[in-house]
């Protein structure tokens, strides 16, 4: 009964602020769902040098909260996958970032041209096709991303970011370098 009474009071509390958080106001609670492709994925190693460029899908996912109509910080997770040969060997690999992010919308209206800057964790993982497929080298470092893109309707974006950053393990040291095209979906 105790647990009942305390997710009673709990979904009361909480109520009042869920119905204001897709209002269509920038304003409070707000997150996207976005799905895209990567024109341009590169990294590079230092030992032995190798590097690679490839085309891949792209995909982000938001959630933060909007001090006023114009200004958003959100936690952001961008990843990206492609399929590429190195050395006659199919490799997949998958590159991400998990940033904290801020978006400013250069209108309070709908309509808007808008600019993010992040800085967060990058990682990076490698995956042989003819084996079992599970991640063989994942490593993680420092990462970051800029962009732009126009919010066109209520609900929709869409955006074009640039995402870099230097992973590393065992004496070698990755350098990323991604572009990406996403159709997001927002709430707000």
């Amino acid at each position: 009964m105790l647990k009942f009474f305390k997710l009673s009071w709990l979904l009361i509390l909480i109520m009042p602020g869920l119905s204001y958080s897709f209002d269509g106001d920038r304003r409070g609670f707000t997150a996207s769902f976005g799905l895209g492709i990567a024109p341009y994925a590169y990294w590079e190693q230092n030992t032995p040098p190798v590097d690679n460029t490839s085309v891949g899908y792209g995909f982000g996912l938001t959630i933060g909260h909007g001090w006023d109509d114009q200004n958003t910080i959100l936690f952001s997770i961008d990843g990206y996958g492609y399929n590429s040969e190195i050395f006659d060997i199919d490799y997949t690999f998958v590159q991400g970032l998990y940033s904290a992010r801020w978006n400013h919308y250069f209108s309070p209206t709908l309509k808007s041209i808008f600019i993010t800057v992040g800085a967060g964790i990058r990682f990076f993982g490698i995956s042989q096709e003819k084996k079992s497929g599970e991640l063989e080298q994942g490593n993680r470092g420092y990462g970051y991303q800029v962009g732009f893109g126009y919010q066109f309707y209520k609900y929709f974006q869409v955006g074009l970011y640039y995402s870099g950053g230097k992973t590393g393990c065992n004496d070698v040291d990755f350098q990323h370098h991604i572009v990406h095209v996403l159709l997001e979906l927002i709430a707000f």
